[in-house]
This record gives structure tokens, C-alpha cells and sequence, in this order.
């Protein structure tokens, strides 16, 4: 959006005019309304007024001289440019619309149209508004980004910078478009906005403009914006190769991530994960998704309880992002699924490496350091030979077979002393396992020993006294 000049802007406008004063003609009223309207701060409406004495008396070059200062001041400097040339093609030595070329011609990069209107500023003793010294730098600075640009983009953006802060080729469609183009490629995407913002303020119409800032924003996540863009694009050339190539990738993109969360908030994890692996093909190569992507892939195998591909995605992460703090949380907890828990512990510290004030990575931390000293002693897991992420009724089949091979009545008599320990331990494995609120407990690292062994003083042996769970009825003799 163009910053609309203030009132007092106005009067300035009007002081700079007042060497050219109104005289009868027939446009006089014309330009006396218009001047009237710039100083109530109306300046569309005084470029309507100025334009009908330009209407009305086409031989003046005054209503024109006035004009190009409001447009200039409105960021209109093509159309600026068009009224001084219109001025100086009626009165050859207007001096202020010559001085006032120079400049605007620079600005707009049109270097060599600068370079003629200085030096007949030059010769006719007038006061320049640039230097044909700096002109000539600048003219040749240009032409240098423009033959560096293709192998050397970065030195060629620093050329485009150094012009633009010297006030030259600021408001030109060939220079910002190539500095977009440039930014692109260097990976400057935040700047690549700013800068086509600029340039679809220069030409609204731009398919090219509208694709390279579309191409900004998508390469940022922004796919809200980057679709807004393609859209305006597309309403005017909807068989516009880049933009609607560009569109069908993002829509695709959009609608792939939509279904994987939605499934992923429905706890479908194995379908999210799936959706996530689509959505990550769309475009391999965009650094952003992939990292962004492969932490919500990880998150979906981890809530499905697939420790070993959970961890392929949070290495997939850590390669686009090598200080990644969620990679590193979530790899430490999909290493813990697959009971790698030194491994595990070891990620939680890297993540405090890179966030050392994030007090839940510190309560991963030690939670991490409860479940390797807990792994040390007894682990139930092992003892039923189920994974971690086992359900109850695998981890009461694994009991169930266990016990009718340890079951003391069942062996011989050298081995009743050991199988009646294996035994033991089975069942105090099943009875923490199979109560969600105690394998809770289990999980974070607590010992719940003390309450498995009071259970089963309580309540006898997993399945009732002498019995197992799904059926039979075995009597215990121990010694």
C-alpha cells in the first residue's frame, strides 16, 4: 500500500509550483481547483482537475509540470516520467522538469536517458541533482550485476543494495526482478517478499511478479499466502505455466498435510503417518517441509508405537536441522520405545544443548535417567519378552505362555527352585504391565516393585489364585 502524503506534503507541493504561475488561459480554473484540492490533502482528486487543463489547453505545459509532482510524491513515476517528457517536449528548456527527469530516470534505471538529461543540464549551468561522477559509477555497477548475476547471485545482490541505497534504479521493474530472482536462489526468502512487494507495487499486472513472491512465500511455509498470490496470478492467465504449476503443488501439499493432521488428531497414527510420507514426496528438496514434515512423521510412528522408523524421520529432520531440539526430544523418546535407553537419555541432553532454559526437557532428562537406572534392574518388558509398545493382550498372551512353561508343578523337580523364581517374576511383570495406572508409573521410571508384589499378596497370582488369565486352572506348590 502507497503511504498517502499528509497535508503539509501538499503545501510543499504547491510552494515548489509557485514559480510557475497561473495565468488566463483556457485551463486556468482547472488548475486553480486542482491546486485548491491538493491543499485539503484530495490528490487523486487534484490529478483528476490537472488532467482536465491538460484537457482543456493542451499547449500548456504547466498543468503538466504540476501533475508529474503529484504523481512523483504518490510513488507514480512512470507517469511522472511521461509529464515532464510531455512538458519538455512544449517548452525544451523547462530547467526544473529537465533536473526533475535526471532524477526520476535514475530511479527508474533508465541510466543512459539520466546520463543525456545531465549533461544538458551541464551545459546550461543548472544545478544537478546527481553527479555525472556517481551517474557513471552507478551506470557501471549496474551492468556488472546484470553480467555477474548468473554465476555470482550474492555479489550481484550486493551490487543491486549498493544502487539502491545511492537512490538508483529504486523503483524499476528489470533491476527488482532480477534482485527477486537473485534472492531466490541465495535462499534469502524473507527478503525475496519484501522486494516483490515492492515490484508488484510497480506493476500490478505481473504474472512474473506475483510467481516469484508466490515462490517467496512457499518456500517460507506460508501457503496460505502463496496460493493468494498464484490465485491473482492465474485470474489473469489461468494457463500461466509457472504460476499454475506452482498452484497444483501447493494445493497438493495443502490437502496431503490437512488429511495427515486431521488423522493424526483422530489418533489414526499408522494413516497419518502414511499421509505424512505423501506429503513429503510432493517436494523432496524444500528444506522447510522436510524438516517440518519429518517431525510430524515421527510424532505419528510414535503415537503408532513404531520406535525404529519413528527415529529414521528424526534423523531425517536433523539433517536439514542439526540443532533441531524437537528432533532430538522426539528421536530420545522413539529410542526409549525401542529400549535403546542410554541412547535415549543421550538425545534428551543434546536438546538441552540447545534450549538449556526449557524445563520439560528437563523433566526428560530425568525421567530418562530414572528408566536406564530402572532397565539396570528389573525389566518387565524383557522378563515378558514384548516390546514396549506391546497391548494388553499381547503382553497376556506373552504372560500366559510364559507361565505354563515356568509353571513349578510343570517341570522337574531339580528345576522347580528356578522356575519357581522365573515364575515369580513373570507374574509380577504381568500384574505391572497389564494395570494401565501402574505400567504408567513404570514407564516414567518409578519403582513400582513394592506394589506388583502387594498385589499379588492381596489378590494371589495374575488370573486368580492358582489360575491364568484366558482359562485353566493350575495349582502352585512352592516351597
Amino acid at each position: 500500500m502507497i503511504c498517502r502524503p499528509s497535508t503539509y506534503v501538499a503545501g510543499l507541493l504547491l510552494m515548489l509550483l509557485n514559480s510557475a504561475q497561473v495565468g488566463a488561459s483556457p485551463a486556468s480554473g482547472a488548475i486553480v481547483s486542482a491546486d485548491a484540492l491538493l491543499r485539503s490533502g484530495k490528490f487523486e482528486a487534484a490529478i483528476q482537475q490537472y488532467t482536465m487543463a491538460i484537457d482543456l489547453d493542451p499547449k500548456s505545459y504547466l498543468p503538466l509540470l504540476k501533475r508529474s509532482s503529484v504523481h512523483t510524491v504518490l510513488g507514480h513515476k512512470r507517469a511522472a516520467l511521461a509529464d515532464l517528457s510531455d512538458v519538455l517536449r512544449l517548452d525544451k528548456t523547462n530547467k526544473n522538469a529537465l533536473t526533475k527527469r535526471a532524477k526520476l530516470r535514475a530511479e527508474t534505471c533508465d541510466l543512459s536517458g539520466s546520463m543525456a538529461d545531465l549533461q544538458l543540464a551541464q551545459r546550461q549551468q543548472l544545478p544537478l541533482p546527481i553527479t555525472l561522477a556517481q551517474l557513471s559509477q552507478m551506470t557501471s555497477s549496474w551492468k556488472q550485476a546484470q553480467q555477474i548475476a548468473p554465476a555470482h547471485p550474492t555479489a550481484a545482490v550486493r551490487l543491486l543494495n549498493q544502487l539502491n541505497d545511492a537512490g538508483f534504479c529504486t523503483d524499476s521493474v528489470e533491476a527488482l526482478t532480477l534482485k527477486v530472482e537473485l534472492l531466490l536462489r541465495n535462499g534469502e526468502h524473507e527478503q525475496a517478499v519484501v522486494e516483490g512487494g515492492k515490484l508488484i507495487k510497480l506493476d500490478r499486472k505481473s504474472m512474473k511478479a506475483l510467481g516469484l513472491r508466490a515462490e517467496a512465500f512457499y518456500m517460507l511455509g506460508d501457503l496460505t499466502m502463496a496460493v493468494t498470490h498464484l490465485r491473482e496470478g492465474l485470474k489473469q492467465d489461468p494457463e500461466h505455466k509457472v504460476c499454475k504449476t506452482l498452484h497444483k503443488k501447493v494445493r497438493n501439499l495443502q490437502r496431503r498435510t490437512k488429511n495427515a493432521d486431521e488423522d493424526y488428531e483422530a489418533g489414526n497414527f499408522e494413516d497419518a503417518a502414511s499421509a505424512f510420507v505423501g506429503a513429503l514426496k510432493v517436494d523432496p528438496a524444500h528444506r522447510l517441509f522436510a524438516h517440518d514434515l519429518n517431525i510430524k512423521l515421527s510424532k505419528s510412528y510414535i503415537g503408532a508405537k513404531n520406535g525404529a522408523d519413528a527415529i529414521t524421520a528424526c534423523d531425517a529432520a536433523l539433517q536439514v536441522d542439526g540443532q533441531s531440539v524437537d528432533a532430538f526430544l522426539l528421536r530420545g523418546d522413539a529410542k526409549a520405545l525401542q529400549e535403546d535407553f542410554e541412547g535415549s537419555l543421550n538425545d534428551y541432553k543434546q536438546a538441552k544443548q540447545h534450549r538449556a532454559d526449557d524445563r520439560s526437557v528437563d523433566e526428560k532428562i530425568q525421567k530418562g535417567q530414572r528408566v536406564l537406572e530402572q532397565s539396570k534392574r528389573k525389566n518387565y518388558y524383557k522378563i515378558l519378552g514384548v516390546k514396549r509398545s506391546a497391548t494388553k493382550p499381547q503382553i497376556k498372551r506373552a504372560y500366559r505362555k510364559l507361565a505354563l512353561k515356568y509353571h513349578p508343578d510343570k517341570v522337574k523337580e531339580s528345576e522347580k527352585e528356578k522356575s519357581e523364581k522365573i515364575f515369580r517374576d513373570v507374574a509380577e511383570a504381568y500384574t505391572v504391565l497389564f494395570d494401565d495406572e501402574v505400567r504408567q508409573k513404570y514407564d516414567n521410571g518409578e519403582d513400582v516393585s513394592g506394589q506388583a508384589q502387594q498385589q499379588q499378596q492381596q489378590h494371589g497370582f495374575p488370573g486368580g489364585f492358582g489360575g491364568f488369565p484366558g482359562g485353566g486352572n493350575f495349582h502352585f506348590k512352592f516351597n
